[in-house]
């Protein structure tokens, strides 16, 4: 079946699984690429090794963060084009979001190969420490430009229909990465540099196998000239804003807490952290993979206009989500003695312990993080960058700031421990209320007219007059409420009825009545 066909008429439960199952495991393939390097980089070179990549990780994954952003606003963007039928300006956003994502990429490569590490010193890392993480970082900045691009053209490919082969690709790369870590990492105990160039060389290779489908000119988007207005541009911000915060969540965080635990607790809680760290990338990706495969497909009917679907699809994802964190939680709350000892060195029982109990207490928060990142996913797709990113900015930088320095001080390390469940908490309830009141909005306006930007609508009215038709009910109603000088009439657009054939007793009178006016 056909992508757009897809979108519009497969029924939803199996439009749902057909979406999100790929989804969830080309994410859960991407953070097991992650947990093998930890895994290896703890048991084979040492909780110096862990501690260095550890510190480093969360600006990678911001980075990479950064290109998802691009992708995921110009993707709403992209969506909504395609319901209404509007595939050139489609291209030339996709077009633009493939430009920009490169430009951000050179950025990125040359801040880490400059500051990285004075970053890590500025931490409080010891002087080992701080080199293993410059000697990761240069890895990475050098490979960046394809790496950074792996996670857009992801997108892009389940826009266009291709989501198998985009999950084959991220499996591919998945095991590529446990296949060189096994043998240049297990076997011959090579460095954190052959680590790094395996990690990301491994994305660089997909990057490379996505582009190339894209580059067939078969697809539904095609490489064409950039043009995008500035206003777009704001918007693709705007939209990919709240998904960049939600990327970044625990990344900011992990920034944040690798300081605070410096301080409280030294390198021991760091290594400790980073080991709840990989088991939470894994965790989190099942729920953010669910969304970043619902998301085309609620914005391709948002832009169609197609209310019932659009419902039906947030309501499932919403549902199915719950159900899939109270798993994950009980999953990992009763398998933390069976999960942690993977990460840890032979022998190093202070670890394992400390690893542990803080898995214990970190995964509480698993029992509501799907409200926060699906209802950010839900408002996005519905052009509400405005909510969605005033959601995301609280759920990214004030809760988990002020959870952190409020309960560390109080409880100590435990402390920081549980500000994960308090922030996720607090951002439960904002995104409870943005929710509710774009239902109430939604409601009350309908589809089209609530929330959408003054430009679309002005673009469906041409067309409607263009075409000659003419709206009648409750459509001429919302529209005469925006355009109240403009709309034609209930039967403006009626063909008229053809003219009768004047008869020629009509036209004789007509004629000596015009002269006897003359005569007279």
């Amino acid at each position: 079946m056909d992508t757009i066909d897809r979108y519009e008429s497969q029924p939803l439960n199996k439009l749902f699984r057909t979406l999100a199952i790929p989804s969830i495991l080309s994410h859960v393939a991407g953070s097991l690429c992650i947990v093998f390097e930890g895994i290896f980089v703890g048991s084979v070179l040492g909780a110096n090794a862990l501690a260095a990549s550890s510190l480093v990780m969360p600006y990678i994954l911001i980075s990479n963060a950064l290109s998802d952003m691009v992708a995921a606003g110009a993707s709403v963007q992209i969506s909504i084009h395609l319901g209404m039928k509007e595939e050139k300006k489609a291209m030339e956003i996709f077009s633009f979001a493939c430009l920009l994502i490169e430009v951000i990429a050179l950025l990125v490569s040359s801040f880490f190969l400059l500051f990285m590490d004075k970053i890590v010193l500025s931490m409080g890392a010891q002087r080992e420490v701080a080199l293993l993480a410059k000697q990761y970082a240069s890895i990475f900045a050098i490979l960046s430009p394809l790496s950074m691009l792996f996670f857009a053209v992801d997108d892009f490919l389940r826009i266009c229909g291709k989501i198998k082969f985009s999950m084959y690709v991220n499996i591919g790369v998945s095991v590529l990465n446990c296949i060189l870590m096994t043998i240049l990492i297990g076997h011959y105990k090579m460095g954190l540099m052959v680590s790094s160039a395996i990690y990301n060389g491994c994305y660089a290779l997909g990057a490379f196998a996505c582009i190339i489908p894209l580059l067939s000119g078969k697809l539904a988007l095609k490489f064409t000239k950039p043009k995008v207005e500035f206003k777009m541009v704001l918007r693709i911000f705007a939209n990919g804003l709240n998904v960049f915060f939600s990327n970044i969540s625990v990344s900011a965080v992990v920034i944040l807490t690798n300081f605070i635990l410096l301080k409280v607790s030294g390198t021991l809680a760091v290594a400790a952290f980073a080991v709840y760290d990989y088991i939470d990338g894994v965790a989190r990706n099942v729920i953010l993979g669910m969304a970043n495969g619902l998301t085309p497909a609620i914005g391709y009917n948002y832009g169609a206009d197609n209310s019932e679907r659009v419902k039906g699809l947030s309501i499932r994802l919403l549902l199915y989500g719950a159900m899939a964190s109270l798993g994950i939680f009980l999953f990992v709350r009763f398998n933390a003695g069976v999960l942690a000892p993977i990460f840890c060195k032979d022998g190093d029982i202070a670890l394992l312990d400390m690893s542990v109990h803080t898995i214990k207490l970190c995964c509480l928060s698993y029992i509501i993080m799907w409200l926060p990142t699906l209802g950010n996913m839900i408002l996005s797709s519905l052009d509400r960058p405005s909510f969605a990113s005033l959601m995301a900015f609280a759920k990214t930088l004030v809760f988990p700031v002020v959870s952190i320095m409020a309960l560390s001080s109080i409880l100590g390390l435990d402390g920081v421990w549980y500000s994960f469940i308090t922030s996720e908490s607090l951002s439960a309830v904002l995104t409870s209320v943005f929710l509710l009141v774009v239902y109430k909005e939604l409601r009350r306006n309908g589809l089209r007219n609530s929330g959408r930007d003054l430009a679309a609508s002005m673009r469906d009215e041409q067309k409607y007059l263009r075409r000659g038709k003419y709206i009648r009910g409750q459509n001429y109603a919302d529209w005469k409420l925006i355009f109240p000088d403009k709309m034609p009439s209930k039967t403006a657009g009626r063909a008229k009825p053809p003219k009768k054939e004047k008869s020629a007793k009509n036209l004789n009178f007509k004629k000596k009545k015009a002269g006897s006016d003359s005569n007279g």
